[in-house]
């Protein structure tokens, strides 16, 4: 198994299927709590901020699955476009003035942690790939078959 094999492991595994029920299973809880909790103010900003960002993701994702590109492919461009502008809002707000005790809050501390988890996987693959970019391109060629 090669290197890139190992990188993107997860966005070859789910696919495009599990990847967009994944992608539900963080928006339709964040627009829930968003409907639910009438809490104001940079908290609320940023949920829906990040929740907004995440569908730039999709729709670009759901691009990539009509091209028939595997999903590892949008995974480097949206993920990390998401993962970036994500850590820019909380930096922004300041993580202390997102997080807390209310519907709002506690999803905004379920988002951190995600980016957290996200950014270990996503930020350090997507920076070895442009330093082995063909390595990817032949990786991708080889996943073009069994997209799914």
């Amino acid at each position: 198994m090669s290197l890139m094999d190992n990188l993107y492991m997860v966005d070859t595994k789910m696919g495009y299927r599990f990847g967009q029920l994944m992608w539900l299973s963080f928006y339709i809880p964040s627009f829930v709590v968003l409907l639910c909790d009438d809490t104001t103010g940079a908290s609320r900003d940023f949920l829906a901020g990040v929740s907004l960002i995440s569908c730039i993701s999709l729709l670009y994702y759901s691009m990539h699955r009509w091209l028939d590109t595997p999903a590892s492919t949008p995974g480097i461009h949206a993920q990390t476009f998401e993962l970036y502008a994500r850590w820019i809002l909380a930096a922004y707000y300041g993580p202390a003035n997102v997080i807390g005790s209310h519907a709002v809050g506690v999803m905004n501390w379920v988002q951190l942690v995600l980016m957290g988890v996200f950014s270990l996987g996503k930020i350090p693959a997507s920076i070895y790939t442009l330093f082995d970019y063909g390595a990817y391109k032949e990786y991708e060629t080889r996943q073009k078959e069994t997209v799914h």
